[in-house]
C-alpha cells in the first residue's frame, strides 16, 4: 500500500506556475492528477488551493480561468483522500494559517507532508515525515 501524502498549497501553486519543465513541483501535480501519488485532502485544503490559485497575481502566471481552476480542482477531489480532521492542538510553532494542514497530517498516522513552507517544516518534524517537493518524487508510482 503506498504511503498517502498531505500536499501543501505552495507545492500546487507551484506546479500549476511553473515555467521549468519537469520541475518537482510540476511533477507532483501531474501525479496527484495521474493517480500516481496518494494524497489526501479536506474541504478546507481544497478551499485554500482555490483561494490562492484565483489571487490576481497567481492567475497572471498561470493564465486559467475560474472553470479552468475548478476543473484541477475537482480533478484532484477525485482523486483524493477525503479527510474531516478533527479540531485538535497543532505543534507549537504552526503558524495560523496552516493549522488546517496540520489537523490533516494529524489526522493520518505514517503521512508525509509535502511542503517548501520552512516554517510548516520545521514545526512539522520529528513527529511526521516531511519533505519537499523533490524529495516526494519518491513516492510516485506510475499506474
Amino acid at each position: 500500500m503506498r504511503r498517502l501524502c498531505v500536499v501543501d498549497t505552495n507545492v500546487v501553486v507551484s506546479g500549476l506556475v511553473s515555467r521549468a519543465e519537469g520541475a518537482p513541483p510540476q511533477r507532483i501535480l501531474s501525479a496527484m492528477l495521474a493517480a500516481e501519488l496518494g494524497f489526501a485532502l479536506s474541504v478546507e485544503l481544497l478551499a485554500e488551493y482555490r483561494g490562492v490559485l484565483m489571487r490576481p497575481g497567481i492567475t497572471a502566471l498561470h493564465g486559467l480561468g475560474d472553470a479552468e481552476v475548478d476543473e484541477i480542482l475537482q480533478r484532484l477531489a477525485l482523486e483524493a483522500v477525503e479527510v474531516d480532521p478533527e479540531p485538535i492542538a497543532v505543534p507549537d510553532g504552526v503558524e495560523p494559517g496552516d493549522e488546517h494542514v496540520a489537523r490533516l497530517v494529524l489526522a493520518l498516522p505514517a503521512c508525509v507532508l509535502v511542503t517548501g513552507d520552512h516554517a510548516l517544516a520545521a514545526a512539522m518534524a520529528g513527529a511526521y515525515e516531511v519533505c519537499t517537493a523533490a524529495e516526494a518524487q519518491r513516492l510516485i508510482v506510475s499506474a
